[in-house]
């Protein structure tokens, strides 16, 4: 979810070049011979036919993940590929569920953790566009129960709010929404979920639908997100959380199991997390933002611009969004990762110059707890330099 520090873990990190030069000798493992999208309401991302130059490439690039996936001991997963707003891969990769066997697919639902930030974004970004909201005001501005969760949070002792001094600094909304709102606001960057779960609580204030039927309205309901479930008691999305990914974490003797017990529970949901969705949903929301419907021209600007501290230094997020820079000959990478500890993994990632996309969704948490991405380096990532790669410039 992003609300804990994340562990170093050595013992799990294999080199980046170990995993690619693992990808590229296997030539064993297989393609289903249709990319196609078979979900009859992906309106806002049918699948049609590649041109032969992609398809080498996303025929490459799904052999590789697969191994990578035996690789990190990740039991399923799945995955999707946009090219110029259409699918050109959709598709599971093993098992979700360890008891019954069942297949991953293109249409199984995942919780997609702190993906649901990027979404929190946009209904933000929407109502500082109306007038409502100021990223630059105090929280305590808009949200009424500040004072007394502040004090709460210092009565108690929270680890998650270490250097949050709530109750002798000024902290915006824009701090929250940045990761900056620790020890002197806006001078350093430090990921922190918890907080950034406190913004629920601003746009319910702000909007007159509140935050869940903001998102479930605004977004889910127009871009016909119909696998997408405000978390698992969604009660509109029965059927969708019924279907969902079972999660897993490997035992002390590198086992996969399922978990026990979890650190949230699956019905939780806020602006940091919550969400369940699947990889053809999320392929209709990057179709959508690329469109121009979730996020405007000047809102795209605002989110994907990196933040920099007083003295210039600058960060690796920008408004709900992680954003890595390059070169001025390069476009950035624009993306998110979700990290649900011992159960779920995710990953959105957009390579503007290529208009490509690539959206990753696991039952475990292995797919971003190996790599440790809060720091902000996707490079970190065994699958993201796959992709990168893959469809990278040549």
């Amino acid at each position: 979810m992003g609300t804990r520090k994340e562990p170093s873990q050595p013992q799990t990190s294999m080199d980046r070049r170990d995993f690619l030069a693992l990808a590229t000798a296997a030539s064993a493992v297989g393609l289903p011979a249709s990319l196609a999208v078979t979900s009859g309401d992906a309106a806002l991302a049918q699948p049609q036919t590649a041109t032969e130059s992609i398809t080498r490439d996303v025929e490459r690039f799904a052999k590789r993940i697969d191994l990578i996936r035996q690789s990190l001991d990740i039991p399923g997963m799945s995955v999707a590929v946009v090219h110029r707003q259409e699918v050109v891969l959709a598709r599971g990769f093993g098992v979700v569920d360890l008891g019954k066997g069942t297949a991953a697919t293109e249409s199984t639902p995942y919780p997609i953790a702190s993906l649901t930030k990027t979404f929190a974004a946009a209904v933000i970004m929407r109502l500082v566009e109306a007038g409502k909201l100021d990223l630059d005001e105090a929280m305590s501005t808009y949200d009424p129960g500040y004072a007394q969760w502040c004090a709460d949070l210092k009565a108690r002792g929270l680890s998650a709010a270490r250097n949050y001094n709530c109750d002798s600094e000024r902290i915006t909304v824009r701090h929250h929404l940045t990761h900056t709102a620790q020890g002197r606001p806006g001078a350093s960057y430090d990921y922190n979920g918890f907080l950034f779960a406190r913004l629920s609580a601003v746009v319910d204030a702000v909007a007159a639908k509140g935050f869940n039927r903001s998102i479930e309205e605004d977004i889910l309901d127009p871009l016909n997100m119909n696998d997408t479930a405000l978390g698992a008691a969604d009660p509109h999305k029965a059927e969708v959380i019924a279907r969902m990914a079972k999660p897993c974490r490997l035992d002390q003797d590198w086992n996969p199991v399922e978990p026990a017990t979890l650190s949230l529970p699956l019905d939780y949901f806020s602006a940091a997390s919550g969400l369940i969705s699947t990889v053809v949903d999320l392929a209709k929301y990057d179709v959508a933002i690329d469109r121009g419907l979730v996020y405007s021209p000047r809102a795209k600007q605002q989110i994907w611009t990196v933040g920099a501290s007083p003295t210039g230094r600058r960060f690796p997020y920008g408004l709900g969004w992680f954003v890595t820079e390059f070169s001025a000959r390069r476009s950035s990478l624009l993306w998110h990762y979700g990290w649900y500890p011992d159960a779920f993994s995710s990953l959105l990632l957009k390579m503007p110059d290529r208009q490509l996309t690539f959206i990753l969704l696991a039952c475990t948490d292995r797919a971003s707890s190996v790599f440790l991405l809060g720091n902000g380096d996707p490079l970190r990532s065994a699958f993201v330099t796959a992709f990168l790669d893959s469809f990278g410039p040549r």
